[in-house]
Formats: C-alpha cells, structure tokens, sequence
C-alpha cells in the first residue's frame, strides 16, 4: 500500500494490528489498545510510539535497521510507565 504515511489516534483498534508493505509509511502512534503489532516491509518507518498496551512486537529481518531508530525510545517508554518488557520477535 502506497501513500498512507501515518497511522495515529485509532482507539478502537485493539489486540493485533499487522501493517505489511506500507512503503510510504512514516509514523504508527497513540493507538493504545493494540497488543501485538506485526510490521512488514515498511521501510520508512521513522516513528513508532504511545502504544502503552503493546506487549509483543514481530519484526521481519527487513525491518532491523529502521527499527532501531525507534524500538529503543519504545522500550524506555514502557520502563517509565514501569510495564513488563516489550517482547520483540523478529523473523
């Protein structure tokens, strides 16, 4: 999917959310029901925060670099509201 850039501001999404292919996409925030969020070939993916309910995160090896722009300040997120450790999968 092409042209959508940010994902933000969606509290009725809960539980899972899987964005695959997302080349445009820059920023997934403040959805803060998902749980378990999957990303896939989104290589622009500048931002990613304010996901306060999110416990599992699934990487795909195409993400590993653009991910470390952003999966440390996730991580210190989830330490100063004082949450478990984010679960990050990558495969």
């Amino acid at each position: 999917m092409n042209g959508l850039k940010v994902v933000e501001n969606l509290p009725f999404l809960a539980e899972e959310l899987v964005i695959v292919g997302c080349e445009d996409l820059e920023k997934v925030s403040n959805l803060c029901q998902v749980r378990r969020l999957h990303v896939q070939l989104c290589p622009n993916l500048r931002c990613v925060e304010r996901l306060h309910s999110l416990q599992q995160l699934f990487l795909t090896e195409d993400m590993q670099k653009v991910s470390s722009m952003w999966l440390p300040g996730l991580q210190e997120e989830r330490h100063q509201r004082q949450c478990e450790d984010l679960d990050v999968y990558n495969w």
